[in-house]
């Protein structure tokens, strides 16, 4: 990988294998929406030399949706037929709409963990960059949240700390963001108290907290 290029062989392996897994995991839950978008984000990275660029991310998305797949959450849908519309701060503009009731839908967690890999030698940047990067389609603060827990997690794996510390570190580091104290209950409580066929399964802290609750204690996807 072209943005790795500095880094020791160990972490270029953890990367692409976070990456091929990212893209079983999705597959294997019959889901197209995640791996095309994480594509998106990872050609986009490429192209620009690592640089998250918002502007180029977004076109490559509402490119991908002109291509009409069937797999596409409906609040991704309407964020990017705003942007091809034009409207500015697409996603706020969805959520203002149609309120935070439905708007904490697990789309942007989804696909951002390339984010992670990328930044895995340069952490401190995802606080910045992966609410940015959720907020393309998804303005709801608890978005942001989860996919800064996520990448943040994901980064601490690709430089190969142990599992269950890189959770706890990453839940840790969005405390006192918009629904930190939830993300934290369902780490250990998603899949239990609240099952994942219940009505939680697109909400996003939900995905969250099954994803870092599976890698803290290095379950299966079962």
């Amino acid at each position: 990988m072209r943005i790795l290029r500095r880094v020791d062989d160990g972490i270029r392996e953890r990367a692409a294998g976070a990456v091929v897994g990212a893209a079983i995991g999705d597959a294997l839950g019959a889901g197209t929406e995640a791996t095309a978008m994480a594509r998106n984000l990872w050609r986009s990275l490429i192209a620009d030399d690592g640089a998250l660029v918002l502007s180029d991310v977004l076109s490559r998305h509402v490119a991908w949706l002109a291509t009409g797949p069937s797999d596409v959450g409906a609040q991704t849908r309407l964020a990017l037929e705003e942007a091809r519309r034009g409207t500015p701060e697409a996603a706020r503009a969805v959520f203002e709409r149609r309120g935070p009731e439905v708007s904490a839908g697990n789309g942007s967690v989804m696909y951002c963990s390339p984010l992670g890999v990328a930044r895995a030698r340069d952490p401190e940047r995802l606080f910045v960059e992966a609410p940015a990067l959720s907020a393309l389609t998804h303005w709801d603060g608890r978005c942001a949240t989860a996919c800064l827990a996520v990448t943040l997690a994901v980064a601490a794996l690709v430089r190969d700390e142990e599992p269950a510390g890189a959770v706890r570190a990453a839940v840790g580091a969005v405390a006192g963001r918009d629904g930190a104290e939830e993300l934290e209950h369902l780490v250990d409580e998603a899949g239990r108290s609240r099952p994942i066929d219940g009505p939680d399964s697109g909400f996003v802290l939900f995905t969250a907290g099954i994803a870092l609750q599976v890698v803290g204690e290095g379950l299966g996807f079962e």
